[in-house]
């Protein structure tokens, strides 16, 4: 059985909620990424931003240049304990209809797990059965 603490990034990306937008462009591009978890002055998570927010952000230069992640960012904030089954992972992102989500061992972020994640599973998962 594999379980969240197994397959998810433990490398974890954020981006300050007071970030303009194109800086979170850069920030995301530049580590491959296609989201992360949005925090406050003390760390703490207050959303999740992605590419498809930051490109689905409706503005002219000026405001694609000021416009700041709070502004884009989603609020809702979907976790789950490292201690999960990658079943239940996959269950909870089907369900919220969502590519990403946060591993958190109480308030800590400790990971992401991410559709690409399941991808390489699977793809390890065939390959060794191959």
């Amino acid at each position: 059985m594999q379980y969240v603490r197994d397959i998810m990034t433990k490398k974890v990306i954020t981006i300050h909620r007071d970030k303009r937008i194109c800086e979170a462009e850069v920030i995301l591009c530049s580590n491959k990424i296609s989201g992360a978890p949005v925090v406050d002055d003390e760390g703490a998570v207050v959303g999740i931003v992605s590419l498809t927010d930051l490109n689905g952000f409706e503005s002219t230069d000026d405001d694609h240049f000021y416009a700041r992640v709070w502004e884009v960012a989603s609020p809702r904030v979907i976790s789950i304990d490292p201690s999960a089954t990658a079943t239940e992972a996959a269950e909870k992102m089907l369900e919220a209809r969502i590519h990403r989500l946060l591993v958190m061992d109480g308030e800590e972020v400790v990971g992401v797990v991410s559709a690409f994640d399941f991808i390489r599973l699977w793809a390890k998962e065939n390959t060794a059965a191959a």
